[in-house]
């Protein structure tokens, strides 16, 4: 075998393996049929906080959102991930990660009426659920796209998640698209409708 066919041959190993998922299990009942968080992919794992004991540094240059919850824990969205301050402790989680396992700047955050604490971030989104256990959904879970910018809970706990393909809503078990039609206004009705506004 010559060292070309064999460097292809590695080349084309490492490239299926690393599209092969690391974590994977759900408790979800899904149906296969509509674009749902899959149970061969979506990763489910223990939140770790671990705490963050350089308070001398900055905990990121860029901090992207600040979000108080229920409880009074202040979450800090930065782009080195997701901080949580208690009231006595600054921690890192750890566990909110890319679909390869890479950290995210994180974009937004939310927390539902079960008191879920949701993260939108440059890589899909993930939650916090109340026994501290982290879920990262993304593109293969159904999510309209990985690139997240704002993520909001409504009174029926369905996640509303603003991507740069649109906005679509997770009901805990379906991403399902919500189209926003976009509409095109001349100067004179812009200008019109402006009036009218106004008056």
């Amino acid at each position: 075998m010559s060292k070309h066919t064999l460097l292809l041959g590695t080349i084309f190993l490492l490239n299926m393996y690393s599209c092969v998922s690391l974590k994977t299990s759900s408790e979800s009942p899904i149906k296969p049929e509509v674009q749902t968080a899959s149970e061969s992919d979506t990763e489910i794992s223990s939140a770790e906080f671990i705490p963050y004991l350089h308070l001398e540094k900055k905990i990121s240059d860029v901090v992207r959102t600040i979000f108080q919850d229920s409880k009074g824990n202040i979450w800090f969205g930065t782009q080195n991930g997701a901080f949580c301050y208690d009231g006595s402790t600054l921690s890192i989680v750890n566990t909110i990660q890319s679909q390869f396992g890479q950290n995210v700047t994180i974009k937004d955050i939310t927390e539902d009426g079960n008191g879920n604490i949701w993260f939108g971030h440059t890589d899909g989104i993930s939650v916090i659920d109340s026994e501290k256990r982290t879920t990262n959904y993304y593109e293969r879970d159904g999510l309209l796209s990985n690139d997240v910018w704002c993520i909001l809970a409504d009174y029926k706990n369905q996640i509303w998640i603003g991507t740069i393909n649109g906005v679509c809503k997770f009901d805990g078990y379906t991403f399902e698209e919500f189209a926003i039609q976009a509409t095109k206004f001349s100067k004179k009705d812009r200008c019109s409708n402006t009036f009218k506004m106004i008056s």
